[in-house]
């Protein structure tokens, strides 16, 4: 059973390794199971909730003047989408 598991473990480590980009993987250089390497990348790489809250501010703004709105299907998705995330992160301007 151990060795199943050391299995698993080793493959999701190739795998993270892997999908980084070449820069980063100094971040993760000395660190051995996926679980510290997963928190490594996420303080480093993981957006702020301020970050968050400029870019679904800036996205909210871009579509409220969009001007072209011929693939309604799509507008409407994405306006769903950035109203229900600025909802969720408080953002006085949607209110």
């Amino acid at each position: 059973k151990y060795y199943h598991m050391d299995k698993g473990l080793a493959l999701i480590l190739l795998l993270i390794k892997n999908s980084i980009l070449l820069v980063n993987r100094v971040l993760i250089s000395n660190k051995e199971t996926p679980y510290y390497i997963l928190q490594i990348l996420q303080t480093k790489l993981a957006p702020t909730n301020e970050l968050r809250k400029r870019d679904i501010i800036k996205q909210y703004y871009m579509l409220k003047n969009l001007q072209n709105k011929y693939l309604i299907n799509l507008y409407i998705l994405l306006w769903e989408n950035v109203y229900t995330e600025a909802k969720s992160l408080e953002i006085s301007e949607v209110n």
